[in-house]
């Protein structure tokens, strides 16, 4: 089975996923109080190396700003956790860690659309190469357990996406992220993903964490 089949058929699975997920709205949760999340996602370097992604999202802040004009303006931020990995059949199967926050900007007197900036500057990655053999110092040739490599590996992103009802915590979203593997040889090797997928509502928060909500009104 191609990697392009192997990519088509993880879409379909997340599509489905997602497609069978009933929302249910945590008690007391308003548009402008967020939920914590979890998505699930296809995450891939591109089509022809396939991958899954699930995380969490726990709310941080929520900013409602106000325009001249009186249009809401929500901008909320998010603590984030990724696992995740993918798979290049010629070179290695890459699992990863992210932990970062995401910023997200919306109205909500608009359909749910949103832009969304993440930094994650927390990041494990660690490749598992194919079968690979060593020379030892006893002139011999032995296999290598576990071959492969630990990188640091922060990431960068940047996306769109639509809630579902206009829900805060719900909906499809698309996303690229350009990460960077150190060290890389070297040098720093850049990686660019994509990664589209669902979030879910939780119905309670993972974290206490201290919460801020304000109104700033443009004068």
């Amino acid at each position: 089975m191609s990697n392009t089949y192997l990519s088509l058929i993880l879409l379909t699975l997340v599509y489905f996923a997602c497609n069978n997920f009933t929302y249910a709205q945590a008690p007391g949760v308003t548009p402008g109080s967020p939920p914590a999340t979890f998505n699930i996602s296809y995450h891939g370097n591109n089509l022809w190396n396939p991958g899954l992604n699930a995380g969490i999202e726990q709310p941080w802040s929520v900013i409602q700003k106000a325009s001249r004009r009186q249009k809401p303006l929500i901008i909320e931020t998010n603590v984030n956790a990724d696992l995740g990995f993918f798979r290049d059949y010629s070179r290695q199967t890459p699992f990863f860690i992210h932990l970062g926050i995401t910023k997200r900007r919306y109205r909500e007197d608009k359909s749910g659309f949103h832009y969304q900036f993440g930094l994650s500057p927390v990041g494990i990655y660690r490749s598992f190469l194919p079968e690979t053999w060593e020379y030892t110092v006893n002139g011999t040739v032995e296999k290598v357990f576990l071959p492969g490599r630990w990188y640091y590996a922060p990431v960068v992103s940047m996306g769109i996406g639509q809630f579902q009802n206009k829900q805060p915590g719900t909906g499809w979203f698309v996303e690229l992220n350009l990460s960077t593997l150190i060290p890389y040889n070297t040098y720093i090797m850049p990686l660019l993903n994509v990664k589209a997928g669902y979030r879910i509502p939780l119905m309670k928060q993972i974290v206490k964490l201290p919460r801020k909500e304000e109104i700033i009104v443009a004068p």
